[in-house]
């Protein structure tokens, strides 16, 4: 749940999400600082995910829509970012890592990494 303090939030981070379907997550950005860019990019770990029996899975297949996007916010504004996850037919079932890192217009961390999680069934 987001409270009115949060500088990010995600609401929800982790979503079940079966092979050939996809769903969507909802990132929040409230502009603490004086009005400016922000730019978010949605990166994967490696390993990017882990399969049912804890194997790590070097790479895989689920798009991420967008990958990079900037935003601009007055100070004060808040916005939410769809993030959309597609999951190709015949992914593999695990749990799969996406991280979300937000910089302002300097390049400076707003927040932590935000980290998403989707579980493929």
């Amino acid at each position: 749940m987001c409270s009115e303090l949060d500088r990010v939030c995600t609401g929800i981070e982790r979503k079940i999400i079966k092979s050939g379907k996809s769903d969507a997550f909802g990132l929040k950005i409230q502009n603490l600082l004086d009005g400016q860019d922000f730019h978010i990019d949605i990166g994967r770990p490696t390993p990017s995910g882990y399969t049912n029996k804890k194997i790590p899975i070097q790479s895989d297949s689920l798009i991420v829509d967008p990958k990079t996007t900037s935003i601009f916010l007055e100070k004060g504004e808040e916005k939410i970012l769809v993030i959309k996850i597609q999951v190709p037919l015949n992914t593999q079932s695990g749990i799969y890592v996406f991280e979300v890192e937000i910089k302002t217009s300097d390049g400076t961390n707003y927040s932590g990494l935000q980290k998403l999680y989707v579980d493929v069934i």
